[in-house]
Formats: structure tokens, sequence, C-alpha cells
């Protein structure tokens, strides 16, 4: 999996989010959350992209010196790929 591409999240990757998180029965966080948490310096989303298509996410909540993970999300057919690793060391 090494064309795995990881970037910031945008409002426009809210959808396929939700999405991933639907298909394995779970909803961590409201689509208007995200919203508002992509505009506070506080949080950060960052997508795993293959190709044009998002396979995994993770939220990440940040104050100060401390960091913790909110959420970390992998598409169910991606799992064990390495994805979530991938996620973490960015």
């Amino acid at each position: 999996m090494n064309n795995i591409i990881i970037q910031k999240m945008k409002d426009e990757d809210i959808t396929d989010v939700k999405l991933i998180e639907t298909e394995q029965n779970i909803s961590i966080l409201s689509e208007n959350s995200i919203k508002e948490d992509l505009k506070n310096d506080n949080y950060l989303y960052f997508i795993a992209k293959l190709d044009s298509t998002i396979v995994g996410y993770i939220a990440i909540s940040k104050v100060l010196d401390t960091v913790d993970i909110l959420s970390i999300v992998t598409k169910s057919e991606f799992k064990n790929k390495g994805i979530a690793t991938k996620l973490l060391e960015h």
C-alpha cells in the first residue's frame, strides 16, 4: 500500500468519512461536529486516500502538549493493510 496519500481533511471529505463509519455501524462524530472541528486549531483531521478514494481517517485533539486520538477508522476491505499505521505516523 505504498500509494496511500495522507492529507488534511476538507469539508468536502466529510460525507465519505461518514460513509466509512456507517459501513461499520459506528458514528463517532456528527457531520456538524466535524465541520466545526475543522475550523478549530485544536483539532486535526487527516484522511488516507488510495487513488481518489478515501479509505480511512484519523481525528486528533491537541491541547498544549497533549494529543488525544478521537477516532481512527479504515474501510473494512482495507483493514490490516497498514493504513491506520500511516495515519498515526503522519
